[in-house]
């Protein structure tokens, strides 16, 4: 008899612990289509962890972030770690509360037709349906954000003189939103490498 409800705890230990690993990955892959739609674009992602304890948050490895109307890269980023609101997520609901990107490197394109690569507008039309948008307010509803060592490179095809770029290095950013004082705070700051050599650019603001 001891030996059988000893097996039994067994069976039913690794059924919880299957249930579990369940649970997680259809957590991961559900959290992953929710970004997906809210952002428009395919996103390639290298590994995706989902953390439950002491927080819940999903962290996404070697991101990359499609051009929604061609194979381009948009962003890329070594890691990007989002904490999740737990109220929201059982209501299949994927809102931020602190967001994390590190590494990232964002190419802003504008073709010889005036689009940019990040525009939702195509042929002078803006073709975004509501229930995007509101998955869009509801992703973005972050409380803090960060940005870690980014590079951020612009590229103007439209130009009547020609094609024009720039490149900032070292971006960093930080949004830091406080409703109980009715203000934001976002810090910035950037390197250019110009003709005279390496510039800093630091940038605070305060939003009410």
């Amino acid at each position: 008899m001891f030996h059988l409800r000893l097996a039994l705890v067994i069976v039913l230990a690794f059924a919880v612990l299957a249930v579990a690993f369940l649970s997680l990955d259809y957590l991961k892959d559900f959290v992953l289509e929710q970004l997906e739609e809210s952002l428009g674009r395919k996103i390639d992602v290298h590994r995706v962890k989902f953390v439950i304890f002491p927080r819940i948050r999903v962290e996404l490895t070697d991101v990359k972030i499609h051009d929604p109307e061609s194979e381009q890269v948009v962003l890329t980023a070594k890691r990007v770690d989002l904490v999740l609101r737990l109220l929201p997520l059982l209501k299949k609901q994927v809102v931020g509360k602190r967001l994390l990107i590190e590494e990232p490197t964002l190419t802003l394109w504008r073709n010889e037709r005036g689009r940019w690569n990040v525009s939702d507008k195509v042929d002078g039309q803006v073709d975004v349906d509501q229930h995007t948008m509101d998955m869009m307010a509801r992703t973005l509803m972050i409380r803090e954000a960060r940005l870690v060592n980014g590079t951020i490179t612009v590229i103007d095809a439209a130009r009547p003189d020609g094609i024009r770029s720039l490149k900032l290095e070292h971006v960093e950013f930080r949004l830091l939103v406080r409703p109980d004082r009715g203000f934001a705070e976002l810090h910035v700051s950037a390197a250019h490498q110009g003709d005279s050599g390496l510039s800093d650019r630091l940038c605070h603001w305060t939003v009410s």
